[in-house]
């Protein structure tokens, strides 16, 4: 069997219990490290033998248990999670029974109200070392999803023997890439489902096996395991929200968005916002890519570019929104680039251990940057330099509504730093480590004063991502938003992410709702991929039909131009796109305030049909709409799956009979600004016993702090011999956020 493993370990291999302390909250369990096998191999890495493991109740569907070295501190990860003040001491209201096996140690959950097991480390090969740990469990089922960031060819996985690497570093999807999502859902065979999160941010890989089971290799930090009870799919999205709920994003960027990289100069982006007008296309939002700076470098002008702050000024004033991108990467060796020198005033900069260098960590970004430092986000002034050079842009050079953060893996085009691994300082163990999960260039892992990029790579996009985010609503007073590259658990409280630097090539299609379905996991909601592609030349066909299903993305952004048919084609699925808004901005403030999904695989919906389990070319908005793209070269008849849904349109949209109700705008614009001022439409579609129900959201669409000046609509319908009852609850209309009362339209 291709992959699987060629030893194995003695049943006994492990660590035994040696002492359990039980309170109502809480268990505590000490570990000692069976020696009858000796070390575990790795010279560089001892073992460590004592161990203490810690097992708290939080609330009656989750749980923590955490392992580590009481005797030495190591790195655990600072993402602030919300968990309940107090802890469940009542054993009744937990969903789930948590044993511990003495040899070898392990941790055991079952579900009570079925029995299944649904986590089981009593298995051999438990190791802890210094440089490398590794845990395996069995699994409750082979229905497993999650875990990212890499390219998935199917949402659930594959168990034969298939492993994944998750360290977040410059590679186009393909293998590990941008972020670092440590988080799976599990589906029981009773169709319950589950969550776990392994806390830890150093260079991992997961390993599936038929089992099924599931084995994880870290190199530090600790085992800190969050697992949550559901019990169904959309439950274990809400609390896994723990991490934080998705940023709500301003309104106007659900509208339909252009980027291109390879803009020559301004008038090519003036000429294309021009045809877009004639074309008639609903366009929102209009980007620059690395090719406005002078040689990559943030916070300049290109000479090419000059004319680009007053074409920004003109647009912006006809209801458009700019967005540009910013790299973290700062260039060091040019002369008089002010970002720099007042980055290296502040000391804003990563450096190597003071006990090594007081000298900047060299990396190179880039073709024309020769030397290239990286702020350090973890401290509070770097965050303030951070917001003060876009400040200084805002107001002195180009006016902007969102930002566009890329590389910040960190990428570097060097491997530890300028010159190479040799150039490296300090432990080169570090560099190169006892076990290798797959990775890219980075900087090195020797830096840092507090901490060791060794053990903080993974957050540095996480790092960056909070200060660019506060620094837009600072600068502009409105929500605006931030789209950034690399992520890690927590990183959707403040910005979305587009799925990278994709392939123009049909797979790409069906990858792209594999991805989307996959952050919806991880509570990033703001998803989306580059339609028709970043690399290579896209192929017509291919292009509109990704254009199609790209209209459907939360996050809708082509990266390719087209003739008159192609804008014919655009035009019409984006008038459908743009009809649906009201439905989809309300669906983003659920996932903000309530931590649902807003791309949905069909199993949240419909759990209790197997078939759905294994679906991924299709998926939902939120509980009501579901989106059957053609995918194919050759599409002449799709397969869609339908399940007590209702067909409303001809054109691969379905919705599900009650109790929803789906807002629609009646008339859509080119702009989102006169589109909202159109008259609203409710989409019913009655159940079985003629009712239907919903809620919309609506407010300015961009303020800050709204949540408390909003207007909600809660409607019911009911039909009673052949009447339509409609109720509109605690429904007021503002002249303000332009609400009319809207038209009640019903699908049969």
């Amino acid at each position: 069997i291709g992959g699987a493993p060629w030893c194995f370990y003695p049943k006994d291999y492990g660590y035994n219990v040696e002492r359990i302390t039980n309170t109502s909250t809480s268990m505590t369990v000490e570990i000692v490290r069976n020696r009858m096998y000796g070390t575990s191999g790795r010279p560089k890495s001892p073992d460590i033998d004592k161990l203490r493991v810690e097992i708290v109740y939080h609330s009656s569907d989750m749980f923590r248990f955490k392992i580590w070295d009481p005797s030495t501190p190591r790195y655990e990860v600072p993402v602030p999670l919300t968990v309940p003040s107090a802890p469940e001491p009542d054993e009744d209201k937990r969903l789930y029974k948590v044993t511990v096996t003495d040899k070898p140690f392990g941790i055991q959950v079952i579900r009570k109200s079925t029995g299944t097991k649904i986590w089981d480390s009593a298995v051999p090969g438990f190791t802890f070392s210094d440089m490398f740990i590794q845990v395996s469990t069995r699994l409750s089922s082979e229905f497993v999803y999650g875990f990212g960031e890499t390219e998935h060819t199917t949402y659930r996985h594959d168990l034969n023997y298939h492993t994944w690497g998750m360290f977040s570093k410059d590679q186009p999807p393909g293998m590990n890439c941008y972020g670092v999502h440590p988080f799976y859902m599990g589906l029981e065979n009773t169709a319950d489902a589950h969550g776990v999160l392994l806390l830890n941010s150093n260079a991992m890989d997961v390993t599936f096996q038929p089992t099924p089971a599931l084995t994880y290799r870290t190199l530090g930090g600790i085992l800190d395991f969050y697992m949550i009870l559901g019990p169904t799919p959309e439950m274990v999205v809400q609390e896994y929200t723990l991490i934080g709920r998705p940023v709500l994003p301003a309104y106007w960027s659900l509208g339909f968005q252009l980027c291109r990289y390879g803009y020559k100069d301004d008038t090519e982006i003036k000429n294309l916002y021009e045809d877009m007008k004639a074309a008639g296309i609903p366009y929102d939002v209009q980007y620059a890519d690395i090719d406005y700076m002078v040689r990559q470098m943030d916070f300049t002008l290109d000479k090419e570019f000059q004319g680009l702050p007053a074409f920004v000024d003109k647009i912006r004033s006809e209801g458009m929104r700019f967005i540009f991108m910013l790299d973290p990467a700062i260039s060091g060796n040019e002369t008089n680039y002010l970002t720099f020198e007042r980055g290296k005033a502040q000391d804003v900069f990563i450096k190597w251990p003071t006990t090594l260098s007081d000298d900047i960590v060299w990396g190179k970004v880039r073709g024309n940057v020769a030397y290239t430092a990286f702020p350090d986000f973890f401290r509070q002034r770097t965050a303030d330099w951070w917001q003060n050079e876009m400040r200084e842009y805002y107001e002195k050079t180009l006016k902007f509504d969102g930002i566009w953060i890329d590389m910040n893996e960190p990428a570097s085009f060097v491997h530890g730093t300028v010159g190479g691994a040799g150039n490296c300082l300090g432990n080169r163990d570090l560099e190169f480590p006892p076990y290798m999960p797959r990775k890219r260039y980075t900087i090195t892992f020797n830096d840092g004063k507090a901490v060791r990029h060794f053990d903080v790579h993974s957050l540095y996009g996480w790092s960056h991502s909070k200060p660019t985010y506060d620094a837009v609503l600072s600068i502009t007073g409105k929500r605006g938003i931030v789209v950034t590259r690399s992520t890690y658990p927590s990183s959707g409280k403040w910005v979305g992410h587009w799925l990278g630097d994709n392939y123009s090539g049909w797979d790409q299609l069906y990858k792209s709702i594999i991805g989307m379905m996959e952050f919806s996991l991880f509570g990033i909601s703001y998803t989306g991929a580059d339609i028709c592609g970043f690399f290579q030349e896209a192929e017509y066909e291919m292009c509109l039909r990704w254009m199609q299903l790209g209209a459907f993305y939360p996050y809708s952004r082509n990266h390719n131009a087209w003739d008159d048919k192609f804008a014919e084609v655009s035009r019409d699925v984006l008038n459908i796109r743009y009809t649906l808004l009201p439905y989809l901005y309300t669906l983003m403030y659920e996932a903000h305030t309530e931590g649902t999904t807003v791309v949905r695989p069909l199993l949240h919906e419909f759990v209790d049909d197997r078939a759905t389990w294994d679906i991924h070319r299709q998926f939902l908005w939120g509980p009501a709409l579901m989106i059957s793209p053609a995918l194919d070269e050759v599409c002449e008849e799709c397969i869609t799956f339908l399940s007590a849904t209702k067909k409303c349109t001809c054109l691969y949209e379905y919705v599900k009979i009650g109790p929803v109700l789906q807002q629609c705008a009646l008339t859509p614009s080119v702009l989102f600004l006169f589109s909202r001022k159109n008259p609203l439409g409710l989409l019913v579609a009655l159940d079985d016993d003629g009712a239907a129900q919903g809620s919309l959201f609506w407010d300015d669409g961009e303020g800050i702090g709204n949540l408390g000046r909003k207007t909600i609509l809660n409607y019911k319908v009911l039909r009673m011999h052949n009447y339509m009852s409609e109720n509109l609850h605690n429904f007021y209309f503002s002249a303000i956020y332009s609400l009319r009362k809207p038209t009640v339209i019903y699908c049969y």
